[in-house]
């Protein structure tokens, strides 16, 4: 027997296979009536009776479509159990492979039949069963739900039950095989039946135009399209008089809007093309149709009930709104107002929930009202375009944006939600909202500004420290510094203390616009320090608890005016740690011998620098141990380090050498003297490395050592080379004159003078300066008293006192700092032991000489002469004595050497401590009384010999401290101690 698989009859055939088809039917009817659970075999013989009895097919797929009703019925989507029997599911695989070979062979005939079938049972069955398949907790208990997350929820409870599998399977099937042929029947058949059991069908619709997302997204949207229109005018479906039509009170847009959200879950693309698409051909021509007029409100208001749909609209919405679309839709915008956004601010607030719904492309977007709307905002300079209706739309709507986002993020933690992704967008994409806040346009700052604000509350304070951090590193004009005074009032209440993080951050990083930082945080501190500052943070207080990092700075040359400056606004702190101390002590005396010798700098600069290091100098002098460092620092750039080249000295070695503790290499071979020294400096800061530090008789430790000056601030040997000075060359390089170094001198000497008077206690200052001189000087830190020993004793310190002698020697800025404490008496007091080392020196060279004539030692000479001023300037000895410095060329090196010894023979009997000096109450002086003539006459006798032997050469000074004091003592008067001492000195 033959049977036409599309026919509607049995064909001619025999009689037994007549029979055998009608035995067949009786047994299927029977079966079918009496076993409602379904029987394999009798699921046998309906896809016989399907294939071989065209009449019985509808009998045969009502029985099918039982049987999965009560699958479906059977079926629990919170169990994890299968409710399904074996039996049952190799009726549903047997169904279904059948099926799938029919329409395979001949799907003309089949697939519209199958079809129909299979989506008229889905249509049934999800209606019955619809509120069954929904997630625990989320039953709609017969209401709609409008919400995509919903409707995929929804997709994966019905996939889970085979029943419904299956069927959406062959349906899939069916459909793909009609496409060809009948794409525009299949889908108005798919959306009839949508629109029918609407809105259970729903996800029958998203997960089949899974298969086909083009053609399904472009058939709804057009179709949700026609439905908006035709309800725009009445009243039925409007939340409000004057609002916009309800989508979720639309069965059909309810439905268009559920499945174009499930459908852009993963067809994002399509979505967005279709979307784009259908609202460039509305705005194609200056056509003013119905269906022109509503698609914008239409997608607007799809937009606003979906994030997805949100989301496909905005991407890439910026390159499809061009000049002429702008245009055309400021044209359109009047027909919008009348019909569909009448009430006021509508078209305004839908706008803005959309574009705060999503983060996709939200910067873009954000950025083109931006730009747009400042065209018509005239710049300083008179630029700006003509202020268009567009431009102002575009600054409503970003306003109205920025006014939402404020209460988002100022909103009650119950009212906020996890985040709002249009601010999380933009924090991703920040850089070009960066370079706005530096814009000449007005607008664009303010708006950037106001937006970066409410990202910075959202994000944290790491994001307003990076606002902050890009303005002081680009701005360039005080107009632009003006945007932080903006910007950090609206975040500094809430986030508290940023500004020292800033300048923490700022100062700790290697960035090279740090010059720029510093050039503003000038002016920001100079505004504060003036108090026409807008800002409430300190950058006074929040630049003093970081003073460390800014003072690393000075060491840079292009940024160390800046600093300078900033520090002499912000001031030291009062109350630092000793190491800080020290560290910035290091740092001021750096730069100011580094700017000391630089020739090549602006005069004007270079004048400013010095003032600014020694008055900062001077607060350091305040702290706890800040005059002890500072003077040492100083002594040891000026003796020991390259920069004492110019002042006249003799470098004991490079940079590098001073810091590793190695001897340096010298122009010349080392003598025996260098290697000495060297060695006594290594072993003075090996000890050091221990924590031995030398405590002088007169007073607690002064020692204080963490780097030699010139040997840190960007590199060894090159710091000084930098600004002109020495680095790793030795003294033979650098090519200096006398009168270059004798200013260089006074400068220093100067300074050391100042840093004394400037601790308060003056006579104090020049105390530890003198004690700082001998802890330098001395090698030795034994015999450093002031007492001075027997003549004999000259031999055991000799070693020590000729190294004193070369010191002092090789460093004229020594005599002149001895020369500036004798003037202060009785500073020089605590540096008697380098007085004495001098005069022992001499002693023991004129009486080895003492056969020899005088004027073949001219350097010797003045050493004499030096050291007997020195102690006369200072009163160690009377005016008498100190007269030898200028009758010296009278005297023969015997002669000299006998008045030497009775010089050192007076000093020990009359030892030079600070207790024999006195104040006058005129005149306010210090001085040293010495008593009478006749109390230090027999130390003078071999000088007045001497005088009266060459009297016609020194008769005018005989007379004077010989004659005319003696007689003026005889007659009962008294000569002032500071008369014979200023004619010594020559100043009278």
């Amino acid at each position: 027997m033959t049977m036409s698989e599309g026919g509607g009859g049995l064909t001619s055939g025999s009689p037994s296979e007549k029979q055998d088809i009608m035995l067949q039917l009786r047994l299927f009817v029977e079966g079918a009536t009496k076993d409602k659970l379904g029987n394999l075999r009798v699921s046998n013989i309906a896809l016989n009776l399907l294939k071989n009895l065209p009449s019985a097919r509808d009998a045969v797929f009502e029985y099918y479509a039982g049987i999965l009703e009560r699958i479906v019925n059977n079926y629990n989507p919170e169990s994890p159990d299968s409710s399904t029997t074996p039996e049952e599911e190799e009726i549903i695989s047997e169904v279904q492979e059948t099926l799938s070979g029919y329409i395979e062979s001949n799907p003309s005939s089949w697939a519209p039949m199958v079809s129909k079938w299979s989506l008229d049972t889905l249509g049934r069955l999800t209606q019955q069963y619809g509120s069954k398949m929904m997630p625990k907790g989320k039953s709609e208990k017969g209401k709609v739900v409008g919400v995509a997350g919903s409707l995929h929820e929804r997709v994966s409870c019905w996939l889970g039950c085979i029943a419904s599998r299956f069927l959406i399977q062959i349906s899939a099937e069916c459909l793909s095989k009609q496409m060809d042929d009948d794409s525009e029947g299949c889908i108005s058949s798919l959306l009839e039946t949508s629109v029918t059991h609407a809105p259970y069908f729903d996800w029958v619709v998203a997960h089949l135009g899974s298969c086909f997302p083009s053609t399904i997204i472009n058939r709804i949207l057009i179709l949700g399209l026609k439905e908006y229109v035709s309800l725009s005018s009445g009243m039925k479906y409007k939340r409000e008089p004057d609002s916009l039509i309800n989508l979720q009170k639309v069965p059909k847009l309810n439905s268009v809007v559920n499945i174009l959200s499930h459908l852009g879950r993963n067809h994002q693309d399509v979505l967005q093309e279709s979307m784009h698409n259908l609202f460039l051909s509305s705005i194609s021509d200056d056509s003013n149709s119905t269906h022109q007029t509503g698609t914008v409100p239409y997608l607007l208001q799809l937009a606003e009930e979906s994030s997805h749909m949100a989301r496909a609209l905005l991407a890439g919405l910026v390159d499809v709104l061009t000049p002429q679309v702008l245009d055309r839709l400021e044209t359109l915008h009047g027909n919008w107002k009348q019909v569909y956004f009448t009430k006021e601010n509508s078209l305004l607030e839908t706008v803005t929930h959309i574009l705060l719904s999503t983060d996709s492309d939200i910067p873009e977007i954000l950025l083109l009202l931006l730009e747009k709307g400042g065209e018509g905002v005239a710049t300083p300079r008179g630029e700006g375009g003509r202020d268009s209706d567009t431009s102002k739309a575009c600054r409503m709507i970003f306003n109205h944006v920025l006014a939402t986002m404020f209460q988002q993020v100022h909103g009650s933690s119950r009212h906020r939600g996890e985040g709002v992704p249009a601010l999380q967008s933009i924090h991703a994409n920040v850089s070009v909202y960066l370079d706005l806040l530096l814009s000449r346009n007005r607008f664009l700052r303010c708006s950037s500004a106001q937006l970066l604000a409410l990202v910075a509350l959202h994000k944290g304070r790491a994001f307003s420290i990076q606002v902050v951090r890009y303005l002081l590193y680009n701005c360039s004009t005080d107009t632009e510094l003006l945007v932080l005074s903006d910007f950090l009032p609206r975040v500094e209440i809430f986030h508290y203390n940023i500004v020292p993080d800033l300048i923490s951050q700022c100062l700790r990083s290697r960035d090279d616009r740090i010059k720029t930082f510093l050039s503003n945080v000038l002016r920001i501190v100079t505004a504060e320090n003036s108090k026409n500052s807008d800002i409430r943070s300190s950058f006074i207080s929040g630049l003093r608890s970081e003073q460390m990092l800014l003072a690393e700075r000075l060491l840079q040359p292009e940024n160390a005016l800046n600093v300078l400056t900033i520090l002499r606004i912000v001031g030291i702190n009062t109350k630092l740690r000793i190491s800080h101390v020290h560290r910035l002590c290091h740092c001021f005396v750096q730069l100011y011998f580094s700017t000391l010798i630089d020739k090549e700098m602006d005069s004007y600069d270079r004048d400013k620098i010095l003032h600014l290091s020694e008055l900062l100098m001077s607060e350091l002098c305040d702290q706890r141990f800040g005059l002890q460092i500072l003077l040492r620092f100083l002594l040891e750039a000026s003796v020991n380090s390259a920069y004492s080249v110019y002042l006249g000295g003799g470098t004991k070695g490079d940079v590098n050498s001073m810091v590793t503790g190695k001897p340096a290499n010298p122009p010349n071979p080392p003598s025996s003297t260098n290697i000495k020294k060297a060695d006594t400096a290594k072993l003075f800061r090996e000890n050091l490395k221990f924590g031995s530090m030398p405590v002088q008789p007169l007073g607690s430790s002064t020692v204080f050592h963490a780097g030699i000056i010139g040997g840190r601030g960007g590199g060894g040997k090159n710091a000084v080379a930098r600004r002109g000075g020495v680095g790793t060359t030795v003294a033979g390089e650098v090519e200096t004159c006398a009168e270059t170094e004798m200013e260089l001198r006074e400068h220093v000497t100067g300074v050391l003078l100042r840093l004394c008077r400037a601790c308060g206690d003056e006579d104090e200052g020049y105390k530890k300066l003198a004690l700082q001189l001998v802890e330098m000087v001395s090698p030795d830190i034994m015999y450093n008293g002031i007492p001075w020993p027997e003549e004999e004793f000259i031999k055991v310190t000799m070693e020590r006192d000729l190294d004193i002698t070369r010191t002092l020697e090789s460093n004229p800025i020594l005599w002149n700092l001895l020369d500036l404490l004798a003037r202060h008496k009785p500073a020089l007091s605590y540096c008697s032991v380098l007085v004495r080392g001098v005069m022992s020196v001499c002693i023991s060279h004129w009486q080895s000489t003492a056969a020899s004539r005088l004027a073949n030692y001219p350097a010797q000479i003045s050493l004499t002469q030096r050291v007997i001023t020195l102690m006369g300037v200072g009163q160690f000895i009377p005016g008498h004595l100190a007269l030898v410095a200028q009758v010296i060329h009278i005297l023969d090196p015997a002669q000299l050497n006998c008045i030497l010894v009775d010089m050192w023979n007076y000093m020990r009997s009359n030892v030079p401590g600070p207790s024999s000096y006195s104040v006058c109450h005129e005149t306010g002086q210090v001085y040293r009384n010495f008593g009478t003539y006749s109390d230090f006459k027999p130390y003078c006798d071999r000088l007045r010999m001497v005088m009266l032997a060459n009297l016609e050469k020194v008769a005018d000074l005989f007379k004077i401290y010989f004659v005319d004091s003696v007689k003026k003592e005889h007659l009962g008067g008294t000569i002032q101690p500071t008369v014979l001492q200023n004619h010594v000195n020559g100043t009278s």
